[in-house]
């Protein structure tokens, strides 16, 4: 783990702050992501990271990640990864977000959403990723997402 030039303790290599965001997400910030490429059972992937280091403001009343934090960042990850899918990068707004809860994240915690699985065609793209702990899984979501233009 390193030291960013914000003076940010334990950010994993090649996390670099996130380029885009919005007013919902500063209260979460800063909000990390690194590019990547896998191989994966459904094929090779390629997209963004998207994570966190759990602190006060990502914490429901039990002292854990709250649900809705963990649903933005899939959100997040998803999208990028299918806008990135197209060339040029295509801009997407999700349809649909089912996510499953598996496991507690706690203040602390570096976060991970972490896409396993793309399909991007004209009219709909398909995502899923899992939101990760290290080797823990926290939650899987699957998304469906529509391109859009400008």
């Amino acid at each position: 783990m390193t030291e960013d030039r914000a003076g940010t303790p334990d950010v994993p290599e090649g996390f670099v702050p996130q380029g885009r965001s919005s007013p919902f997400l500063a209260p979460f910030e800063p909000i990390w992501e690194k590019p990547f490429a896998a191989d994966t059972p459904h094929g090779p992937v390629r997209g963004v990271m998207v994570a966190v280091r759990l602190d006060t403001p990502h914490l429901n009343s039990k002292g854990l990640a709250h649900g809705a934090l963990l649903t933005a960042l899939a959100d997040i990850a998803m999208g990028r990864s299918l806008a990135l899918a197209s060339d040029p990068p295509q801009r997407c707004v999700t349809v649909s977000l089912s996510i499953d809860y598996h496991a507690p994240a706690r203040a602390g915690d570096w976060l991970e959403a972490r896409v396993d699985h793309l399909r991007a065609g004209r009219k709909l793209g398909f995502a899923s990723c899992f939101l990760m702990v290290g080797d823990k899984v926290v939650a899987r979501a699957n998304g469906t997402f529509s391109p859009v233009g400008g």
